[in-house]
């Protein structure tokens, strides 16, 4: 398992930890196309740096 770290403005963070987003655009970058299913990602918000959400994804919608 590989971990990676995203820092997210307010609102897309906080809709990933209610549940209402389910995926990150932001992640469709060179350094985050590696990631596969049951890695980690560790999202922070932004700014504050204080609070973080991690999330293990089910599968990659990335091209390899």
């Amino acid at each position: 398992m590989t971990s990676y770290e995203s820092h997210l403005q307010p609102k897309p963070f906080d809709e990933i930890k209610a549940g209402l987003r389910t995926y990150e655009i932001a992640l469709n970058d060179e350094d985050h196309r590696a990631i596969l299913p049951g890695d980690e990602i560790v999202f922070k918000r932004r700014h504050e740096l204080t609070e973080e959400l991690t999330v293990v994804p089910e599968f990659a919608t990335s091209p390899r």
